[in-house]
């Protein structure tokens, strides 16, 4: 799986798996969290020596709700029911904005929801 770990909040991610050569064509699902994704995309290259390569991508806005979710492809092939997984770890970070520093007291504490 491949795709960026560290992410900006509102931030268009993309995650890509690639599949290794098989026949028939392997499926793909992709999951954040629990969540099944019902928006990806999904390639099949067919391989000179016979078989397919499937690529898909997984596509969504980072917001704060998703730090640390799991994102997770699962692959398999109909003839053979095991699953090849692959699962990445979200780290979204907040974007602050500008504010004065005068504004800032060490008897306040500070914090920076997202």
């Amino acid at each position: 799986m491949t795709g960026r770990d560290f992410v900006s909040q509102n931030e268009n991610v993309e995650f890509t798996c690639t599949t290794a050569v098989s026949n028939p064509r392997a499926d793909v699902e992709w999951f954040i969290g629990s969540q099944q994704m019902s928006t990806i995309e999904k390639n099949y290259q067919s391989q000179p020596g016979g078989g397919w390569v499937t690529i898909s991508k997984c596509k969504f806005k980072a917001t704060s709700s998703l730090h640390n979710k799991v994102i997770t492809c699962r692959a398999w092939n109909e003839p053979y029911p095991k699953k090849v997984v692959a699962t990445r770890s979200l780290n979204v970070h907040c974007e602050l904005g500008c504010f004065s520093i005068t504004h800032i007291s060490f008897v306040h504490h500070v914090l920076f929801p997202c």
